[in-house]
């Protein structure tokens, strides 16, 4: 039997035998990437791998291209 794997902050794990020859799954919750194997498997009481991490996934912030206005087409008269 392994130990406990544990859960990965912002993520969540699917199973919860930790019997010899078992796997357990790692999701990471919307907008985080999954850093590391997905899966991991008990073998002789050893993980085959370690804990994965949940990462933010900035590619869901604004653009920013989109920062700012465009004033390509303003007229502003100089004082």
């Amino acid at each position: 039997m392994c130990p406990d794997p544990g859960v990965p902050s912002q993520g969540m794990r699917v199973g919860d035998n930790f019997q010899d020859g078992k796997t357990v799954t790692f999701e990471c919750k919307k907008n985080y990437d999954l850093l590391g194997n997905s899966t991991i498997r008990c073998n002789g009481g050893v993980w085959n791998s370690e804990t994965p991490k949940c990462k933010g996934n900035y590619e869901n912030k604004p653009n920013k291209e989109n920062k700012y206005s465009n004033y390509a087409n303003t007229y502003m008269p100089n004082d």
